[in-house]
């Protein structure tokens, strides 16, 4: 895992919760290690702090 490649903007899934569907980087925790990540369901907007290494990134969304 390179956190070098986790900035925001950046398209996201998350690994165990496929469900969640493509996600957006909001910002990176201060430690580094988590990420702010907003999620867009069918009807409304969710937001969560993610571990990076359960997060990889989207080169097609």
């Amino acid at each position: 895992m390179h956190k070098e490649q986790y900035q925001p903007g950046v398209k996201v899934r998350h690994k165990r919760y496929k469900h969640y569907g493509v996600g957006c980087v909001k910002k990176i925790s201060k430690s580094g290690e988590r990420a702010q990540v907003k999620w867009q369901s069918r009807y409304l907007y969710f937001y969560g702090y993610y571990r990076l290494d359960f997060l990889e990134v989207v080169q097609d969304a």
